[in-house]
């Protein structure tokens, strides 16, 4: 077992705070039970043996009840203290948090509205694969994110009355599960506020706003890879290889289809990590700002719509899609390995735990993630170097192997777009680690002087 000393002293280590994916259900909680006293040490100095030996045994017990009994509440353990209420919420609902999730839930809304549009206006063109093709997405997208959120309201709920009550209720809502999440969650931060002064009713508002924006921001990402990811896919690769006329009103149609789909799929990315620092934000670990969301935003639309792109550029040009599944899988094994040879462990279950690899391992095809706490630099180096030699690879067969017009719009915008990704998402990329990232502060405080934490992972 490793060991990782943490200073009782002010510094910052952007690879030892970059959030890394996590799952549904707070983990530190279950595992902090089964943790061995010997997890957690104090090491004391400048004392006599026997007062050295009892002092360390007084201050071990009382972090360890501190760690067991305030999981909640991090601000008490040593190196993160904070003298404000036990009912402090730490990120309260402001009206840009308001405003935000208005925003988010305007965007799920006209992304999923101008699919269905364009589906409609394939039919009245005759054009019925191209129709089933995304209508089928937008349909499975429902399917998955309603069936995971019924499950998470079955395990969450109490009473048997109650739970099928909800599950009914659920399932005839199944379409609409981020919007049920997302207004949820409005709704309990409103309260939050509106209780202001019943201190503890007003903070189980907020912890329940924070459960349901986690939620909702989960099922927004398997929204986005489930349904914008193939939407984005289809609709370039019909704009590619359709040679025809087409209609104004089709094309103006797929345009804002393909904009709403990346715009999505990016925000929650975001919003997803944004979360996850909120969820595990201490006193010395900070969630994004405004400023850091807008910048991490920017990164990862410059990193998904030219890898896209870059994808479907090949696609167009390879009949059998041969390079494009063998490159997938290729890259896909590596993500796997790598995953394994960095002992990822995010489920207790090693089954649950290797679904999850699997998975993650098939979404970085499309965008990077970081799988496990610590330092992520190296890890990030090999990703994206294997990330822009492939797009490298695939816009420079596209451009030797494509029977497109070279001076038509369609092949300078597709080039110019795959091309200026490597350009952009290493700028947005430098940019919010350099001014937006977050550090990880650990305040010195009189009288810690040779005192350690030192926790073992």
């Amino acid at each position: 077992m490793k060991k990782l000393r943490r200073k009782q002293k002010c510094g910052s280590d952007e690879d030892e705070v970059d959030s890394c994916v996590g799952i549904r259900i707070d983990r530190d909680k279950k595992n902090l039970a089964k943790q061995p006293e010997s997890v957690l040490k104090v090491d004391c100095v400048n004392d006599t043996q026997s007062e050295h030996n009892k002092t360390c045994t007084e201050k071990n017990e009382h972090t360890e009840n501190l760690l067991r009994n305030n999981i909640e509440n991090r601000n008490e353990v040593p190196g993160f203290q904070d003298k404000r209420s036990e009912y402090h919420q730490r990120y309260p609902f402001t009206i840009l948090l308001f405003i935000g999730s208005i925003a988010s839930l305007l965007l799920f809304v006209i992304d999923v509205a101008f699919d269905i549009l364009l589906a409609m206006e394939y039919r009245d063109d005759g054009r019925i694969l191209e129709c089933a093709l995304t209508a089928s997405v937008v349909i499975v997208s429902f399917l998955v994110t309603g069936t995971l959120s019924t499950i998470w309201y079955i395990q969450d709920v109490d009473g048997p009355k109650y739970r099928m009550n909800k599950t009914l209720f659920l399932f005839l809502a199944f379409p609409f599960s981020v919007i049920i999440r997302t207004l949820s969650y409005v709704k309990h931060g409103c309260l939050s506020r509106k209780l202001h002064s019943e201190e503890k009713k007003s903070f189980k508002h907020y912890q329940q706003m924070i459960k349901e924006d986690r939620d909702a921001s989960l099922l927004r990402m398997f929204d986005a890879f489930i349904e914008s990811v193939p939407q984005l896919i289809i609709q370039i690769y019909i704009a590619l290889q359709h040679k025809a006329e087409e209609s104004l009103s089709l094309e103006i149609l797929r345009s804002i289809t393909i904009a709403s789909s990346l715009a999505s799929l990016s925000w929650s990315v975001t919003s997803y990590y944004r979360n996850l620092r909120i969820f595990h934000a201490t006193s010395g670990l900070k969630a994004n700002s405004i400023c850091g969301a807008v910048g991490y935003f920017l990164w990862r639309v410059f990193e998904i719509g030219p890898r896209i792109t870059a994808i479907v550029m090949l696609l167009s040009v390879d009949s059998h899609g041969l390079y494009i599944i063998f490159g997938s899988l290729v890259h896909w094994f590596i993500m796997l390995t790598i995953a394994f040879l960095r002992h990822v462990k995010v489920y207790t279950k090693p089954v649950h735990n290797i679904m999850f690899i699997v998975f993650i391992s098939f979404v970085q095809i499309i965008s990077y993630m970081n799988l496990s706490h610590g330092k992520s630099r190296l890890f990030a180096i090999i990703y994206y170097t294997l990330f822009y030699v492939e797009n490298v690879g695939m816009i420079l067969l596209f451009v030797l192997w494509t029977d497109i017009d070279k001076s038509s719009w369609i092949f300078l915008v597709t080039v110019c777009v795959a091309s200026s990704g490597t350009l952009f998402c290493t700028l947005f990329m430098a940019l919010y680690y350099k001014l937006c990232h977050p550090k990880l502060t650990r305040p010195s405080e009189e009288g810690t002087t040779g005192v350690d934490l030192i926790v073992q992972s």
